[in-house]
This record gives C-alpha cells, structure tokens and sequence, in this order.
C-alpha cells in the first residue's frame, strides 16, 4: 500500500532580531510523493545519557525521509553505531527544538544519543520502502 508523503519547509534570515534587513528569504521547499509505502510519526523520550538508542523505523528496509524534531541536544546515527553522527541541536530562545529534515535512501536503523542531564523528547517521522 502507497503512502503520501508531503513536506513544505520555510527558511528566513534577517539582519536582527527587529527583522531588519532580509539576508535570505527562499520560496518554500515542498514535496510530495507516492512511492513511499510504510512510515509513521511518533514521539519517543531519550532518557538523559542515553548511548546509542536503537529507534523503531517500523520494519522499513529503505527509508527515503526522515525528519526529526527534539528539545535538547541530541546526535544521531543511521545504518550502525559506528556510522557519523549528527548533532541536532535547538538555536535557543525563541527556537527551542532543533530540527533535522533529510530526503535520502538507505536509511535501514537509526541510533540516538543524549549526552545531557535532561530528558529528551524528540518526534521522528519516517517513510520508505518496507
């Protein structure tokens, strides 16, 4: 069964906090896609500490999308806890979830880590082929 998988990102930068000067203002990115067929959302709490916490994709073999959103510092790796790790981060105040979105293939695990004192509550939307 096919899935529809739609995104839509907005991106603004201006000079100051009094948004004075636009420094970059890009149309948003959109997608859509039916070639996706399993994925889901869910929220998962990433005790503070955590090392390598294997993330339930839900059986898929190929994840094509991946977006993740957390309230503290967290990295992730994909495919092995061996693999680069990326760190999602909040920007602070007035941004204060950090934010990962990437449409890639090959996605078959994924692992976080949260190196903090603080619990972490992160949402992980997925899709790709099962």
């Amino acid at each position: 069964m096919a899935i529809r998988t739609k995104f839509e990102i907005t991106v603004q930068l201006s000079e100051d906090a009094q948004e004075g000067k636009e420094l970059g203002n890009a149309s948003p990115w959109r997608g859509t896609s039916d070639l996706q067929d399993n994925g889901g959302t869910f929220l998962q709490r990433v005790a503070a500490g955590a090392t390598d916490v294997l993330v339930d994709l839900n059986g898929l073999s190929n994840g094509t999308l991946l977006a993740i959103k957390s309230n503290q510092e967290i990295s992730i790796k994909k495919n092995s806890t061996g693999g680069e790790a990326w760190t999602v981060k909040p920007l602070g105040t007035g941004a204060l979830n950090g934010v990962f979105v990437i449409t890639t293939t090959g996605v078959t695990s994924l692992y976080v880590t949260n190196a903090g004192i603080t619990n972490a509550d992160v949402t992980f939307i997925f899709a790709g082929a099962a």
